[in-house]
């Protein structure tokens, strides 16, 4: 009984260790953000008769939720480690939706402290995200 209640554990274990993310491309998200990504598709994006597109309306509930139960001072780095494996616009205009419940000024801070990493990937990615946030307006 013993071996079957740890091979069950075991195998729950490997199984929410490699949860995939689909959402315009398929990667394994952070295990903060896993689940954030679960039910989240394509079909949670949508564009108006402008052509301009972002998160629909649950997307948008589902981003604020997260932030409401989520510091920014453990998010932002998440986020940025989630970008460094998987970069794409709309993933990062979703992350953008979250941080954009949060003070505009302590996303910044933390954005710019995550500069001097030694890692030049993650500087590069900090410097795109920087560049973009400082446009975005939600």
């Amino acid at each position: 009984m013993r071996a079957v209640i740890v091979s069950l554990l075991v195998a729950a274990s490997v199984a929410s260790a490699s949860e995939t993310a689909n959402f315009w491309g398929t990667w394994e998200p952070r295990p903060m953000l896993r689940e954030f990504w679960r039910p989240v598709t394509e079909k949670w994006w949508s564009c108006n008769k402008r052509d301009e597109c972002g998160p629909d309306l649950r997307l948008r509930n589902r981003c604020e939720k997260f932030a409401r139960t989520h510091s920014p001072e453990v998010a932002v780095p998440e986020f940025i480690a989630d970008l460094g494996v998987y970069a794409s616009e709309a993933n990062e205009l979703v992350y953008f939706s979250i941080m954009a419940h949060w003070p505009r000024h302590t996303v910044l801070r933390i954005l710019e402290s995550l500069r001097h990493s030694p890692d030049p990937g993650t500087r590069n990615i900090i410097e795109e995200t920087l560049e973009d946030y400082r446009e975005f307006r939600q």
